[in-house]
């Protein structure tokens, strides 16, 4: 009889702290954990050997990473048994499932002794797909907008970061990001939304805010001497002046357009000069080098690749330095999509592409019949030039283990289901 009052005592111990978990759960915002995540994200990607202005974070980053997780985990369960499991999937969502089983399908045929880089690299990809499944499961309505909120937030702070770094000179001027190609491209994605919000803006004192926003993100993007931004940017610009069919407009911004080309091409030019940046010895040989060696790849293994991000580590054993005539020094291949034929052949490279290329089509279905894109479709634009902008981009740097172009994907669909009221326009 006394055991069996003190299992009854234990199970309503159990049964109370579940209840208090529950409780706690339901008092959070599931937008404020998004939030936080994504202004963190740095911290979850940039080795802190980068950020040597900081004392070291490591443990700390992967305790808070794993911790918003769990918590993330946890409302999104609660939620669904309060939808008795009723779970909506889409064609999407299934492509994107393919291709992170077919890239674990490449790391298990290739083991060898890169089985542990690759299992390393494929953690990071499956904690991004995680948190994209996570934010159009438990995001509805306008709740898209805590993403783009959460970019414009980090992009503020981190500009305050790189311009005290360009004055005291602590870093390589690219904040908490650690690398001037990961920080450019989402300044260039903040810098669109702001371009665009100014096109809508009501008030003049909210165009003075925006158009102070632009500018001082722009002479972040100039100084960062970074070429993939500046093309980005210009692009951005581009699509944006278009997208608003107004020809004083266009004129207006193709020479606007020319100006900043003007400048860009300055900034290379002096980047090119004070790092000495000949053919020699610098990146741009070594990009073609790597490139060369991930062809190879690719014709070694053409139709699951030699494994899910192992490639940087195979570069030596594939490429051939007696074309070229120097020691490469950059070890990884940067360009996306040569990236994606070398480690998970051609199903990954088609799963991966076909997935951008629906997700960018219905968002270009919204833009038939209209007249101004910038006034009636300002979140669609957004959402579809800020791929492209990772898209474009990921022919000169990777992109897919940083995170940030899954938030965005993530946005879009969100956008689009809510905008259609079912989920048709994404192939359910």
């Amino acid at each position: 009889m006394g055991n069996l009052t003190v299992n009854v005592n234990l199970e309503i111990k159990k049964i109370s702290f579940f209840e208090k978990f529950a409780f706690f759960l339901s008092k959070i915002d599931i937008k404020f954990v998004f939030f936080i995540m994504i202004f963190i994200g740095p911290f979850f990607y940039v080795d802190e050997n980068e950020l040597s202005f900081l004392p070291p974070h490591f443990y700390i980053s992967i305790t808070l990473e794993f911790f918003l997780l769990f918590i993330a985990i946890s409302m999104t369960a609660l939620a669904f048994v309060n939808r008795k499991f009723n779970i909506p999937v889409n064609k999407l969502i299934i492509i994107m499932f393919s291709y992170i089983f077919i890239c674990l399908i490449s790391i298990i045929l290739n083991m060898d002794d890169k089985l542990n880089e690759g299992l390393i690299e494929y953690s990071f990809l499956t904690y991004n797909f995680i948190w994209f499944l996570l934010m159009i499961y438990m995001l509805k309505n306008n709740g898209h907008k805590v993403l783009i909120y959460a970019i414009i937030t980090l992009a503020f702070f981190n500009s305050i970061i790189s311009y005290m770094d360009f004055i005291f000179d602590f870093g390589d001027k690219s904040g908490l990001f650690g690398d001037r190609n990961f920080y450019g491209r989402l300044l260039v994605v903040v810098a669109a939304y702001l371009i665009i919000r100014l096109f809508n803006a009501d008030s003049l004192l909210k165009k003075i805010l925006l158009l102070f926003g632009i500018l001082l993100l722009s002479v972040n993007i100039t100084i960062l001497f970074g070429r993939g931004a500046y093309l980005a940017y210009l692009f951005a610009i581009f699509a944006i002046i278009i997208a608003t069919k107004s020809k004083k407009i266009i004129v207006c911004g193709i020479l606007l357009c020319c100006i900043v080309a003007l400048l860009f091409a300055y900034m290379t030019v002096k980047r090119v000069k004070s790092q000495r940046m000949n053919v020699v010895n610098m990146s741009d040989a070594g990009r073609i080098s790597a490139m060369y060696a991930g062809f190879n790849m690719w014709k070694a293994k053409p139709i699951l690749g030699v494994g899910y991000g192992t490639a940087r580590f195979r570069t030596r054993e594939y490429e051939n330095i007696s074309v070229f005539g120097f020691n490469n020094q950059n070890m990884a291949i940067h360009n996306i999509y040569v990236q994606q034929l070398a480690e998970t052949g051609l199903i990954g490279f088609l799963l991966y592409n076909i997935f951008n290329v629906m997700l960018l089509s219905a968002l270009a279905r919204k833009f038939k019949g209209k007249k101004n894109l910038v006034k009636e479709r300002p979140y669609e634009l957004f959402y579809a030039i800020a791929l492209c902008v990772y898209l474009i981009t990921g022919m000169f740097y990777p992109i897919i283990s940083e995170g940030y172009i899954w938030y965005f994907s993530a946005g879009a669909i969100i956008l689009l289901g809510n905008n259609d009221n079912n989920t048709d326009s994404l192939g359910t």
